[in-house]
Order: structure tokens, then C-alpha cells, then sequence
């Protein structure tokens, strides 16, 4: 048992390892005062975990401060006490054309799934790799639980909410390669985030059918409100 121990302190003292009193030191002896854990290294970074966005929404009861790498979004998140945020800040828009907007208000009365406006994107819109077009949809939700999906040619980014207020849903569809592409996208509340990323084939000298949809859980009058939604080309 002795061996055991004075082999498990030797095992932590030379991979670094130091102890102080109330905190700790990986790579240093005299780990800073303020930090319950410091790592000092020169060549070597830090790692947290790593996971893809469906097993960071599941996590059972996340604590708040709690931080992960999102394979899917390839950047890091956390937990704020109500929702995840993402730490990369969106960049700087890039010069853009408009493709089209509508202002007009069109609401969701009943339980099932109702398209609550739509539009045909023109064939040849994006010319080559890494152009995207930006999505904008802003409206409210009265209902405790619905669901606001952008469908593009059968596909679909979905954004569950169980909150009521008014919302900021912005998503980007970007061209990979003349045939696929990949897509992401957030809807933002007060004190409410939830995201969606998905990526598939998509011949992009036909035309694509854009749908804006949405469903509620049961039939509350105007219990999802889109005030209108713009699309535009990023370049």
C-alpha cells in the first residue's frame, strides 16, 4: 500500500503537478494566488471538451459558467444559468446585395405546422465557394412552447422556445462547393438563446425553395407572430 502512494506522488510530482495551500499548479510551483488552478506552459494549450451541439443541449441540468467546444459550430460555448451563448462574437458583415424582404406581419392560430411566409430563391445566386446568403426574421411568441423552422429544399434549421417575448432569428447558408453547403443559424430572446446547424447537397444553378414555417403546441391565437423576414447575399 505504501509503494502504491509514494508511486502515486511521484507519478503527479513529475507531470508537474503542484499543490498549495487552497489552490493548485500545473507546470509551476508557485501557482498565482487568485487562481484555484493555474497551468503554465509555453507549448501546450488548453483543452476542454469537446462535443457536438446535440450532446451540449443535452446535458442534464448545466451549471452556470459551465464551458464546451461545439464541434458542429467549431467554436466555444457557455452556460449562463438559462441558455448557451456563443463566445465567438458575429463577424463584421461583409458588402451585400438584398434579395428580397417583406414587412408583412402573419401570424400562427392553430396547433399544427403553417408556413408563415415564403419565397423562391434565384438559380446561380451563389457563384462560388464561401458566399452565403444571411437570413432575418423578427416576430413574437405568446405560446409556452412552439417552434420556428427556415426550410430550404426539404431541409430545415428548427428553433424550439419555451419562452414568451419577441425574438431575432438570424441564420446563414453558405456555399461549400458547386453542390453542398452547410448552415447555422440562432434565435435570440431576452435571457434566451437556441441555435441550429445542419449541412446537405444542393445544386445551386436551380432555383431554391425557401419556406418560413412554424407549429405550436396547442391552438393559442397569434401564438407565433413573424413581422416579416429579409434575405441577402454576403459576397
Amino acid at each position: 500500500m505504501m509503494k502504491r502512494l509514494l508511486g502515486l506522488l511521484l507519478a503527479i510530482l513529475s507531470s508537474g503537478l503542484y499543490a498549495q495551500t487552497g489552490n493548485a499548479g500545473l507546470g509551476t510551483s508557485s501557482p498565482d494566488p487568485s487562481a484555484k488552478f493555474d497551468i503554465v506552459s509555453s507549448s501546450q494549450g488548453f483543452l476542454m471538451p469537446r462535443m457536438s451541439s446535440a450532446q451540449r443541449e443535452a446535458i442534464v441540468n448545466p451549471a452556470s459558467g459551465l464551458m464546451v467546444y461545439d464541434t458542429d459550430t467549431q467554436t466555444h460555448w457557455y452556460f449562463n444559468g438559462n441558455a448557451w451563448f456563443n463566445l465567438v462574437s458575429p463577424p463584421a458583415p461583409a458588402p451585400s446585395n438584398l434579395v428580397f424582404a417583406t414587412f408583412t406581419e402573419s401570424s400562427l392560430n392553430s396547433a399544427s405546422e403553417s408556413v408563415l411566409g415564403s419565397f423562391v430563391i434565384p438559380a446561380d445566386l451563389l457563384l462560388t465557394e464561401g458566399e452565403s446568403l444571411e437570413f432575418h426574421v423578427m416576430g413574437a411568441v405568446s405560446s409556452d412552447s412552439a417552434v420556428v423552422r427556415l426550410k430550404f429544399s426539404g431541409e430545415s434549421l428548427s428553433f424550439p422556445i419555451n419562452v414568451q417575448g419577441r425574438f431575432d432569428l438570424r441564420a446563414s447558408l453558405y456555399r461549400i462547393s458547386p453542390n453542398t453547403y452547410k448552415c447555422s443559424g440562432a434565435l435570440v430572446m431576452d435571457g434566451y438563446q437556441t441555435s441550429a446547424y445542419l449541412e446537405g447537397n444542393n445544386d445551386f444553378t436551380l432555383t431554391l425553395p425557401f419556406q418560413l414555417s412554424a407549429e405550436q403546441n396547442t391552438a393559442t391565437p397569434s401564438g407565433v407572430t413573424i413581422e416579416g423576414f429579409r434575405i441577402s447575399r454576403i459576397r
